[in-house]
């Protein structure tokens, strides 16, 4: 395991015990175009990733779940802001933090 990885863990863990909640695994891409000419880089699209975030939380509702913090630690997400306002005006639901 990297320090990266230890680092990720860490934090998961903390947020977990911090929030008395269940914590998700770490989603190994995000949107990384200017990185895409370095090899090995997977980047997605903005409408990938929110697509697949909306469908894990709706799946988590379908179970109880009810409240969601997001916690992205890469800088170039120019994504979050609208997808979090996307969520709390259709769900009420989401927490982002950096």
């Amino acid at each position: 395991m990297d320090k990266r990885e230890d680092w990720v863990t860490q934090v998961r863990r903390i947020f977990g015990e911090l929030l008395n909640s269940y914590v998700l695994s770490t989603i190994p891409f995000n949107t990384s175009e200017e990185h895409a000419n370095y090899k090995g880089t997977i980047t997605v699209s903005p409408t990938a990733l929110t697509a697949m975030l909306e469908e894990i939380i709706v799946n988590l509702e379908r179970q109880g779940f009810k409240k969601f913090v997001l916690c992205n630690g890469h800088g170039g997400a120019y994504w979050e802001a609208s997808f979090v306002k996307h969520m709390n005006f259709s769900k009420k639901c989401l927490t982002f933090t950096r």
